[in-house]
């Protein structure tokens, strides 16, 4: 049996298992970057409590003076790769 539009039509519990194909990893993975991102913000409250792990401030703000902000904000997600680009941007910014 091969799969033809008019099944969805038919079936109700087709259309909904497509609905919920569709929908469900979407959502999943919205989901889990909210809690990455709120399990990031309860390790660290504020920049300054990252600054004291940050172990290449002079080797990010060469970066940062070179290369630009970004690529010295990637590199700094390197080291961190749970931190948000915003965040990121914020603490290289600050050096």
């Amino acid at each position: 049996m091969f799969f033809t539009p008019h099944l969805l039509v038919k079936s109700p519990l087709v259309m909904l298992l497509c609905v919920v194909g569709i929908l469900l990893p979407g959502w999943g993975e919205s989901y889990l970057q909210w809690r990455r991102r709120r399990d990031w913000y309860a390790q660290f409250a504020s920049i300054d409590e990252l600054r004291l792990l940050v172990t290449d401030e002079a080797e990010l703000r060469r970066i940062r003076d070179e290369k630009g902000l970004l690529v010295a904000a990637r590199r700094f997600r390197r080291q961190f790769p749970r931190c948000p680009l915003n965040e990121a941007m914020k603490m290289i910014q600050s050096l």
